[in-house]
């Protein structure tokens, strides 16, 4: 009895014994990964930072390859729906009497546009071109019904207002002395039109009617005191099959609200109107007028399938 319970006493202690060599060992080995990470993580960042030198040492290279220095963008104010926008670029190296062309298309053409550029001295060569705006309003939607009980649902909707490109271009630059022909290869050029600095933004407040399937629109621009060029006119809504206008809805101004703009506040005309009996799933797009003839087409994703909304 006495020898089993010594047996006990000393498997016991061996057991404590093996337990705090596991812990010590545990401790030992979760240290030791933590300073892997910690090494691990400083080579990754090593890394990373020689990443970034070898970039900059290549984009360096690339432009002491390069025969005309980058092509530099200003452009001018807009009016009557044109904006001028002049190309300046320096050309290294340069060989007196040699001609220069810059060649541009509007993004996604397929044909370039040949412009002979003009000497500024010293190697600096410009070109300006017409570009023509096109308006890019910033559109908020607010959706609501009728729920089951009567009450009324809202729901604001980012609608995606489309794909604009309208100030995207692709270039090229050439050079001949009579003999040789330099050409750089076809770069993206962006004209930095200023959607938001030429309209203010623009909310539609859509309700549908039940009992008519049927779509009550409100349409108004909500402008600031900060400068913008070209003011709202008017607004409708076209259901499109294809290329085919099937149902064009006019949205009538019969009432304003007061609003800052630029010029001091003024009275902001509200645009109202019922999109009805038109076939579903069709395109629809609200087409909002401006000054100057300038028109934007955006598509309203939510009247495109109705039956969804109910």
């Amino acid at each position: 009895m006495g020898r089993s319970r010594y047996l006990l006493a000393g498997l016991l202690v061996i057991s404590v014994c093996l337990n705090i060599y596991a812990l010590n060992r545990i401790g030992d080995l979760t240290a030791a990964v933590r300073e892997t990470q910690k090494e691990v993580s400083r080579i990754k960042d090593s890394v990373y930072y020689e990443l970034d030198a070898v970039s900059e040492s290549l984009q360096k290279i690339r432009e002491d390859a390069r025969w005309i220095s980058r092509v530099s963008v200003t452009s001018g104010q807009p009016s009557n729906g044109i904006q001028p926008v002049t190309l300046g670029w320096q050309v290294k190296e340069y060989l007196v009497g040699s001609e220069v062309t810059l060649y541009l298309r509007k993004y996604g053409d397929s044909e370039f546009t040949p412009y002979p550029a003009e000497s500024t001295g010293g190697g600096a060569f410009r070109i300006t071109f017409d570009h023509v705006v096109r308006p890019e309003p910033l559109v908020t939607i607010t959706f609501s019904d009728e729920g089951p009980s009567q009450s009324k649902r809202e729901s604001v909707v980012s609608e995606d207002s489309g794909v604009f490109r309208s100030g995207e271009y692709e270039y090229y630059v050439t050079m001949t002395d009579g003999r040789e022909v330099k050409t750089t290869e076809v770069s993206y050029l962006d004209v930095k039109q200023d959607g938001g600095g030429l309209v203010s933004p623009v909310s539609v407040d859509i309700h549908a009617v039940k009992d008519r399937f049927a779509f009550d629109v409100i349409v108004q621009e909500t402008p600031k005191p900060e400068h913008y060029l070209y003011r709202l006119q008017g607004a409708s809504l076209k259901v499109r099959n294809g290329d085919q206008v099937i149902k064009e809805v006019t949205l009538a101004s019969q009432r304003t609200v007061e609003a800052p703009t630029p010029q001091g506040k003024a009275d902001i005309p509200i645009f109202e109107g019922r999109l009805e009996d038109y076939p579903t799933p069709s395109e629809v797009l609200l087409v909002l007028m401006y000054e100057d003839g300038l028109t934007a087409e955006l598509p309203v994703k939510h009247l495109m399938a109705p039956s969804r909304l109910y």
